[in-house]
């Protein structure tokens, strides 16, 4: 699909990438692709390429909280389907589950937003921001059932690029849920006064109209707000924002509450060195029980993993040696992957 550059859906990241969005479509155009989309080069590099260490050390936090110990035959029960590169084995009670990183993450996500603004966002609206393929709203909809035991989907609405609607949907629907699709240059739906709106990332992807017509028509109407951000690196360098300039937007808009709050103790080691979290509406602003602790506890449970891969140790010494490195490796890791499987997927 070629880009049109007067779209504004393609002023940000993701919406740029023509390979993004054609993957998008081919995934989402039959079981067979959908089947194998996860493998495919341009969703490592964009979705699937969390690293393994991270999903090893959230995996370590999770497994202590109840909820996730309770949601973990669900979350897992279609998780190969897709075939990710890299599943984590996680023994818990006599039995062995296996999650991608990318989910562990979803799930991270989720037990922080229950953490901060309770259960009760299971019983609003959730909006999200940038849909990916539909894997975070799984993951919301595996514990909500398993901890709350009601049989019934989420109020889930996804704005994002039109060539993601398909997939996403397939992928919801595959995994027995429901999804709802919002455009703010169609007719707007509805934005309920207790609603809570979450973004991955995708917010501080856009610049220009967009992500001004994103903020004031779907995040300032939300009673609860969660953003894992990258402003300076993927928004400011392109006339963007900077995280300041959200914040302070949000505050000057009547959030008064909207904060940064401290990445390593509500995010994997591996993503609060890169990423920031906004949060407003929170009830409690403790961070939750269970956290990862420091890096120098982060050295000791990743020194207990077995790594099957020479790379994967490297990658992990060096990032814990310096984190500025870290990210530089990681970097080239997904490029290693990418260029492994392009061939691949240019066959499907």
């Amino acid at each position: 699909m070629k880009v049109n550059i007067n779209d504004p859906m393609a002023r940000s990241v993701t919406g740029s990438d023509s390979e993004w969005r054609d993957a998008c479509e081919a995934a989402g155009s039959s079981i067979q692709s959908l089947s194998q989309f996860r493998r495919w080069p341009v969703f490592v590099f964009h979705v699937e390429g969390t690293p393994r260490i991270g999903g090893e050390l959230l995996a370590q936090r999770l497994l202590r909280n109840p909820m996730f110990t309770k949601s973990l035959p669900t979350i897992s029960k279609t998780e190969e389907f897709g075939s990710p590169l890299n599943l984590i084995s996680i023994p818990f009670e006599s039995k062995t589950f296996k999650l991608s990183p990318t989910t562990l993450r979803y799930s991270n996500n989720c037990l922080n937003a229950i953490a901060l603004f309770g259960l009760q966002i299971f019983q609003n609206q959730i909006i999200e921001i940038g849909g990916g393929y539909g894997g975070e709203c799984k993951v919301f909809n595996d514990i909500s059932r398993s901890i709350t035991k009601e049989d019934k989907d989420l109020n889930w609405t996804v704005y994002d690029l039109p060539s993601s609607t398909a997939l996403i949907r397939k992928w919801v629907e595959f995994s027995s849920y429901k999804v709802q699709f919002g455009s703010i240059y169609a007719e707007p739906k509805k934005i309920s006064h207790d609603s809570m709106i979450i973004s991955n990332g995708a917010i501080s992807e856009m610049r220009d109209e967009l992500l001004e017509d994103y903020f004031t028509n779907l995040i300032l109407p939300a009673k609860y707000g969660y953003f894992i951000t990258n402003f300076e690196t993927h928004s400011s360098p392109y006339g963007g924002w900077t995280t300041e300039m959200f914040l302070n937007r949000l505050i000057a808009a009547g959030k008064k509450d909207a904060k940064v709050l401290p990445s390593h103790k509500y995010l994997s080691f591996t993503d609060s060195g890169n990423s920031t979290l906004v949060v407003f509406g929170m009830d409690d602003q403790r961070p939750p029980k269970n956290r990862l602790g420091d890096p120098i506890r982060y050295k000791a449970i990743s020194s207990s993993q077995q790594m099957t891969s020479r790379l994967e140790k490297w990658i992990i010494k060096a990032a814990f040696l310096d984190s500025s490195l870290g990210v530089l490796l990681e970097f080239l890791e997904r490029i290693l992957l990418r260029d492994k499987y392009r061939k691949l997927y240019k066959r499907k």
